[in-house]
Formats: structure tokens, sequence, C-alpha cells
């Protein structure tokens, strides 16, 4: 009887415990982070940090998130901008050496971190990201100017833009797509093999710098300038004057 006692008590202290096939702890669920932020225009995000933004009349970002303890997500705004990111990982994520079946390798300080970021904004003009992450938004963006800025294997999707002059960089393997809008002005600088898409907003004059294997589709009404070097693609649409200089492979195609 005193085996079986000791038995009993051994299962309820356990602090973890299985019912209907799902596993308990005794761990807090994570509680989203929510707060209201000054005014900003800018946005800068780092590793491990998707976002989606949401026009709002009020400035407001909510985060959601698990692996990862909440001390070390920094959100703030600095002037006019916007940061988000994780402690030693404000651009690239650091390593750590870890020692396994007694060998050593380095692998990322953050494992298995999953964060959203709903950021609601009353203007936006700029947009800076980094890491391998998706930045999205449903509503329209709408500014005088607007600037993209993408580094690693970042994925950006906006569903409208209106701006007089858009200017993108995109550094890495990078993806953009822009959906619907309006552009007067378009500049684009891409390095490596990044492909943007913003054939669907009107666009009058494009210049464009490509190295590596980026490809890029756009509309363009009056002019195109392309400086190409590598194995670039491009498709455009309109009927504007094309100024070209290609070193390299090019597929230069008008639909």
């Amino acid at each position: 009887m005193k085996h079986l006692i000791l038995s009993i008590l051994v299962l309820l202290s356990s602090t973890t415990y299985a019912v209907a096939g799902k596993c308990f702890t005794d761990k807090p669920a994570t509680e989203p982070i929510s707060q209201s932020l000054p005014r900003f225009e800018k946005l800068q995000v780092g590793p491990l940090v998707n976002v989606v933004l949401q026009e709002g009349e009020t400035e407001h970002i909510r985060i959601e998130y698990e692996g990862v303890s909440p001390e070390k997500i920094n959100y703030f705004v600095k002037g006019n901008k916007l940061s988000i990111y994780l402690d030693d990982a404000k651009f690239t994520v650091k390593s750590e050496e870890v020692v396994k079946d007694g060998h050593s390798q380095k692998l990322p300080v953050y494992r298995d971190v999953k964060i959203t970021a709903y950021v609601t904004y009353t203007n936006l003009k700029s947009i800076q990201i980094s890491g391998e992450e998706t930045l999205s938004c449903d509503d329209a963006l709408s500014s005088k100017k607007f600037r993209i800025r993408q580094f690693g294997e970042t994925r950006v999707e906006l569903a409208s833009l209106e701006t007089g002059r858009l200017k993108v960089q995109s550094f890495g393997e990078n993806r953009l797509t822009i959906r619907n809008g309006v552009s007067n002005v378009q500049s684009y600088r891409l390095f490596g093999e990044n492909r943007i898409n913003t054939e669907n907003m009107a666009g009058y004059k494009i210049s464009t710098s490509m190295f590596g294997e980026s490809s890029l589709n756009v509309y363009a009404s009056d002019e195109i300038s392309l400086w190409a070097f590598g194995e670039v693609k491009m498709q455009y649409s309109g009927d504007p004057q094309l100024n070209r200089f290609v070193l390299g492979v090019s597929s230069i195609n008008k639909r």
C-alpha cells in the first residue's frame, strides 16, 4: 500500500501530463505584447521577425512570439523610425559554438523561434527588413517618396502603393511583389538573385542596375534604363523607350 501511495504522489507531482493525446505543462502560455507607439514614418525589422502592416488611426504594435523570452524582443521608436529586432540579431543572427557527440559546431543563438509583429501605421515612407522572413500589407500605402531595402532572403508583399518616387535596394535572394498602385519614377538596385514583380503598378520612368541573376517584371509608359552585369531577366509592359547596357547573358522581353 505504501508503494502504491508513493507512486500516486510521484505522478501527481509531475509538471507534465497527458490528457486526450495533448501535452500540458505548468509553463504559462506566452501573452502577446501589445502597446501604443509614438508616431513613426520608417520601419526597420531584424531577422526572425515576420511583420503584418495594418493602416489605422494611431500607431500600435502587437507581437506574438514562441520560443523566445519577451525580454529579448526590442521594439522602440527613435526619431521617426520604429525598430524591431532580437538581442544579438539586429541585422544578422549571432552564432554560438555547440559541442554535440564530441564534435564542435556553430549554431544560431535562436532556434525554433516564431515571431509575428502586427504593426499599425498612419503614414509610412520607408521599409527595411533583414533575414528570411515575410513583411506583408493588405492596406494601401501612400507617400510622396517610398523606399524599400531588403537584405538576405526576405519576402515583401504589398497590396497597393501610391508614390511619386519609389527606390528599391535588394541584396541577396529577396522577393518583392506590389500588386497595384502608381509610382511615376522607380529605381531598382539589385545585387544577387532577387525577384521583383511590380508590373501591376503603373510607372512612367524606370531606372535599374542589376548585378548577378536577378529578375525584374515592371510597367513603364515612357522610359526604362537598364544597367546589368550577369545573367539577368527583365519583362516589361507598356510602350517605353528602352535604354540598356548589359554585360553577360540577359533575357529582356516585352509583354
